[in-house]
């Protein structure tokens, strides 16, 4: 019987056999780098999500004591839009909306932080202009017209009582719109990590 089956496989269709090897052995290898292709993006994804979270937590924590300084990226990257087909089969439709959710509402957030944070940097240009144009005027004009000679004391009384205060000035100019954008936004971000799809992402993740 062993003879028989030896006869058929190896000496009568060692092709055939080699072919049924060489495929298993190829979609074993196949199947185990999609395994390592779907750890890596979920370990991405969560990572990413992770630190939203953080950072719109941070975000409700200074809104509401109205401390607002340049605010912190949200989402500096999108990694779902590039790995969410990885995981079409491991959420149900619910999972894939909040998570979809959750990605386009910092994704809102991140936008309208780049704006505001662009205004600081606009207005301090602008304030550099007017220190600038200001000192040049009044050098101007505390010259003597006869001899050109600069009351110093006269420039450094102004540098003093106008140009420092206005130039050292913490206070920046910010749109609200952005801020109370941001403020209506935080409140509907939802935490992922604590729901079923951070149960999932974690365990795909083998974090």
């Amino acid at each position: 019987m062993f003879q028989q089956l030896y006869n058929f496989l190896v000496i009568q269709n060692f092709s055939a056999l080699v072919t049924l090897i060489v495929g298993s052995f190829a979609y074993i290898v196949y199947k185990l780098q999609k395994k390592d292709e779907k750890i890596k993006a979920a370990r991405i994804v969560l990572s990413e999500i992770r630190n939203a979270e953080r950072v719109v937590d941070d975000l409700r924590a200074n809104l509401s004591s109205h401390k607002v300084g340049e605010l912190p990226s949200a989402l500096p990257s999108n990694s779902w839009e590039e790995y969410s087909y990885i995981f079409a089969r491991d959420f149900d439709q619910d999972e894939l909306e909040l998570i979809n959710s959750f990605y386009s509402l910092c994704k809102q957030v991140q936008t309208f932080a780049e704006k505001d944070n662009n205004f600081f940097w606009v207005t301090t240009e602008e304030r550099a202009k007017v220190v600038q144009q200001k000192l040049a005027e009044t050098v101007l004009a505390s010259a003597d017209k006869t001899t050109g000679v600069v009351n110093q004391l006269v420039l450094d009384t102004f540098k003093r009582n106008f140009l420092d205060p206005f130039s050292n000035e913490a206070y920046s100019y910010s749109p609200v719109k952005t801020v109370k954008g941001i403020e209506e936004l935080v409140i509907r971000i939802p935490k992922i990590t604590v729901t079923t799809c951070g149960t999932k992402l974690k365990m795909m993740a083998k974090s």
